[in-house]
């Protein structure tokens, strides 16, 4: 748990021979430090992971709560150290869900391409992404990346009349901070099961904007 218990992510083991674990990432609970980060989506800063072609941008707020997450220490370890302790008493071919609620999915769509980006012990990990009524942390070109990576599974569930995860219609440029209009790419899956579509990061006033889809 982060300082001011903004943010929480916990690893699970699964007990049924099953060879999988989860990272699961709590959402908003109605503090301030987690409603400012839902708030601080006007300003967009570089993602800039091992691997990437080049930094794309994502929301200051999500930045905020990502980093608290990956480098915040619990009795002196942090998610990936807990992470490789578990893999390294796993079986070969482990598989990592890594998943969220709202503002939890949002924090875990930057989460999972960062675990993807370690070396794991018994060689490689196996990553399923999903989400569930999640805003997005960035624009297309986070999307285009995070479809990118190599997934055993990406899935971002959500309602089509829920507002939160589709209303964000516009999004600022780092280097100019004027809205411009994004196009939304189409989800490619199932009905019930969403790929990770380019929901662009909003303005702090278009969360309020009519829902699109």
């Amino acid at each position: 748990m982060s300082p001011g218990n903004a943010n929480l992510a916990y690893l699970a083991t699964n007990t049924d021979g099953s060879n999988s674990f989860a990272v699961v990432i709590r959402g908003t609970v109605g503090n301030m430090p987690d409603l400012l980060e839902d708030l601080d989506v006007g300003t967009v800063v570089p993602l800039n992971l091992v691997g990437m072609p080049s930094p794309v941008p994502v929301s200051k707020g999500a930045m905020k709560a990502f980093t608290e997450v990956v480098t915040t220490n619990t009795a002196g370890v942090t998610l990936a150290q807990a992470l490789t302790t578990a893999l390294s008493q796993a079986q070969p071919n482990p598989t990592v869900h890594v998943t969220g609620h709202s503002l939890g999915g949002c924090i875990a769509t930057m989460v999972a391409p960062y675990l993807q980006t370690l070396a794991w012990p018994n060689g490689k990990a196996n990553f399923e992404l999903r989400t569930f009524a999640a805003p997005t942390a960035g624009g297309a070109d986070f999307a285009a990346y995070v479809d990118s990576l190599e997934w055993q599974a990406n899935e971002r569930h959500y309602n089509i009349n829920e507002m939160v995860p589709q209303a964000w219609t516009t999004s600022r440029r780092p280097s100019s901070g004027t809205p411009t209009r994004a196009r939304r790419r189409t989800p490619t899956s199932m009905p019930s099961s969403r790929r990770l579509s380019a929901s662009p990061v909003p303005t702090s006033t278009s969360i309020r904007a009519r829902t699109t889809r």
